[in-house]
């Protein structure tokens, strides 16, 4: 379709009220029975997914838009409701071990939320005492429209889809207690989700300016001899700096920000206030394809927190070493004139001002003034590559309170470190698991995903301490082995359910993970790994091998290399017993042996790799999404609970779609619903599932 085609359809459904798109979504949303006050909800979601149809749909294709939309639409709105319905989204009453309680006619019993604008006890509204003077609402509110290009778009990136969804609420005027009734958030929760929102890690591209320009070097420039330079910077050109995006506070290997308590950061304020003298701020230069970086290496705290204070964040807090600060003041007139002395001189008095519960705003200008004057003394090295930055970020932490999962960032390299941040932002880790957001803050969630790595990978090698780990993956893993996690992370996002999700913590993901990645040699469905990790929490965990139970196993919290590698084999041995359901043991036992020696990356072969081996080389990702979208619309007119259209079947389904396109076959959309009809289920083996399908895909045209 050419552009005019496009906006057409765009308007013809849009068009009065949207009343021809609703024709479509009103028949789902009654026998979904969704309440009335999620209409709004569902008809953006269907708005949405008009404009990705229209800019998708291939006139060429052997259905018509109306029905390549709708089947979209019941898509989106089966994932709408599978996401407003989870129970985690509400408050679950437990007993004193963690387990879901149930009522006599065995329906959990959900405790009503508080509306976070609700006062307490003491008659103070709950929302004033989030601790985080962040306003989001202040920050978002008149920005309505927005694109990837601008300040809100580039915020919205930095934030897990659950805030994505909460700022985008918050953008269009709701308010707190409406946006945790639409998302079924907990007060605890969604207070967690709006205090991360306010870092200064996604929060610093709302302050910084649209006029950036990036001074680039050119290719001849002739490097200096000279190692490292100091360097002076009031606060005032810092904050520039920051929001001028001239020094940057992102590097991989750093630690993250709000790692202060808020006697720290109250403490640093006085100390600036008194002119008291501060360690040095450390700064690496840079050049990365002609283009000068400037990292912070060391002293981030110092300067993100100067950064918020300025921006009215945070108030100092009430238990600092010294609140009373002096400063001198001129005297001055009723009409506000400076009075002189005899000689001419400007008369001053002594003054002391608290600044005990104060913002920056609420300083006399006096200080303020003074606050923004301060003078930080800088260490900046020059021509740094990345190594020499891991090297000093490591060397200046030292000796400091950094725990074992931020020292560990600085061992693994900038290239593995920002992967394994990048896992530890996805959607599974940041809404499902049994995280605390504290937890990211702290790097905690890094070392999980570093230590899963290394279980799924390196069992054998298994090193204690996470520093060891990290240099260890430097030296041995391959970035497909990133991205073999990253896909087992999606698999159990895909399948986990609440019972379960919360077992994923930062004290046992890594076991939970090793786990998995036996458990998909097996060719099972995913789904059945949740089933024994329910069992596990519920029964299994008592159950003895050898004379040993999980739970005592568990209660030997140390990580050494066999208290490690006996859990999992434990595990596997409960997970293989599980799995015999009738006489399917011994073959689950036979799968594993005869794929245990085979690498991981093998088991979770992407759907580009399995086409690229077993049907064309030359395929690409553009193919693959082409061969997506058909196998989308091909499924429209089958059962959507066939096992057919599982996850572990995906790679042979799209396969034979391929095989159509490289071969120019006519009939697919007619042999699809017909070969699902005369099929239940899949062979495991994809590629002798994707031979069957062929082969009766064939005689079906034959004929």
């Amino acid at each position: 379709m050419n552009d005019e085609q496009r906006q057409q359809l765009l308007e013809e459904y849009a068009a009065d009220d949207m009343i021809k798109l609703k024709q479509i979504c009103n028949p789902i949303i009654q026998r979904k029975d969704v309440p009335q006050m999620e209409h709004d909800d569902l008809y953006s979601v269907a708005l949405d997914t008009l404009m990705n149809s229209v800019e998708r749909y291939d006139s060429t294709k052997d259905c018509s838009f109306n029905t390549f939309l709708t089947g979209n639409i019941k898509r989106r709105f089966y994932d709408w409701t599978r996401d407003h319905t989870r129970l985690r989204r509400c408050n679950l009453q437990r007993n004193r071990n963690g387990k879901i309680q149930r009522d006599e006619n065995n329906d959990v019993i959900v405790i009503p939320n508080i509306s976070i604008d609700a006062p307490n006890e003491d008659g103070i509204d709950f929302c004033e005492k989030v601790a985080s003077d962040f306003n989001i609402e202040d920050e978002l509110s008149d920005e309505l429209g927005f694109s990837t290009d601008d300040k809100i778009g580039r915020y919205l990136k930095k934030l897990s889809p659950k805030q994505k969804e909460i700022a985008k609420l918050i953008m269009d005027g709701y308010q707190s207690f409406e946006i945790r009734e639409k998302l079924k958030l907990a007060e605890k929760r969604y207070i967690a989700y709006i205090k991360d929102m306010g870092c200064f890690e996604k929060s610093i591209v709302l302050k910084q300016r649209k006029d950036i320009q990036i001074e680039e070097k050119g290719p001849m420039q002739t490097q200096t001899l000279e190692r490292s330079k100091e360097r002076q910077y009031s606060i005032s050109s810092l904050i520039k700096k920051i929001e001028g995006y001239t020094f940057r506070f992102d590097h991989p290997t750093q630690r993250e920000s709000g790692r202060w308590s808020s006697k720290m950061k109250g403490n640093l304020i006085s100390d600036i206030l008194q002119n008291n003298p501060l360690p040095n701020l450390v700064f690496a230069e840079q050049i990365i394809d002609g283009i000068v970086i400037t990292w912070n290496l060391d002293g981030k705290q110092k300067c993100t927190n100067v950064h918020g204070f300025y921006n009215g964040q945070f108030k100092v807090c009430k238990n600092i070493r010294r609140w009373n600060i002096k400063y001198q003041s001129l005297v001055k007139d009723k009409d506000g004139n400076v009075i002189l002395s005899s000689n001419g001189l400007p008369q001053i008095e002594q003054k002391t001002f608290d600044i005990r519960g104060k913002k920056f705003s609420d300083l006399p200008n006096e200080l303020q003034e003074r606050f923004c004057d301060y003078t930080f003394q800088c260490t900046q090295y020059l021509n740094c590559s990345d190594e020499d930055i891991e090297y000093h970020i490591c060397r200046y932490n030292e000796g400091k309170p950094l725990n074992g999962s931020e020292k560990g960032m600085g061992e693994i390299g900038t290239k593995y470190a920002a992967m394994v941040k990048e896992i530890a932002a996805m959607p599974f880790f940041t809404d499902r698991g049994g995280y605390k957001m504290a937890e990211f803050k702290n790097g905690t969630v890094n070392r999980v995903v570093v230590e899963s790595i290394m279980a799924i990978n390196f069992l054998k090698d298994w090193k204690k301490q996470q520093e060891e780990m990290c240099f260890y993956m430097k030296e041995h893993s391959t970035e497909d082995n990133f991205d073999n996690f990253t896909d087992l992370v999606e698999r159990m996002e895909a399948v986990v359910t609440e019972d379960v999700s919360e077992m994923f913590n930062s004290k046992d993901s890594f076991v939970y993970f090793g786990l998995f990645a036996r458990f998909i040699r097996t060719g099972l469905e995913d789904k059945k790994f949740i089933e024994f990790m329910a069992e596990l929490s519920q029964s299994l965990h008592k159950k003895e091998i050898n004379g040993v139970t999980f739970d005592q196993l568990s209660d030997k919290s140390t990580k050494d290399k066999n208290v490690v590698i006996s859990k999992i084999e434990h595990l596997e041995k409960l997970m293989i017993e599980f799995l015999n359901i009738n006489e399917e043991t011994k073959a689950v036992e036979v799968a594993i042996s005869e794929l245990s020696a085979k690498p991981i990356q093998e088991m979770v072969m992407s759907i580009l790799d399995f086409v690229k081996q077993n049907v064309n080389p030359n395929v690409t990702d553009d193919d693959i999404k082409d061969y997506e979208e058909d196998l989308e619309v091909l499924s429209l007119e089958v059962d959507n609970n066939s096992k057919l259209l599982e996850r572990p079947n995906r790679n042979s389904l799209i396969a034979l779609i391929a095989y159509t396109y490289q071969n120019d076959i006519i009939g697919l959309e007619k042999w699809f619903p017909d070969f699902f009809e005369r099929n239940r289920v899949f062979k495991i083996n994809q590629v002798e599932n994707y031979l069957y399908m062929k082969q009766d895909l064939e005689e079906y045209v034959r004929v």
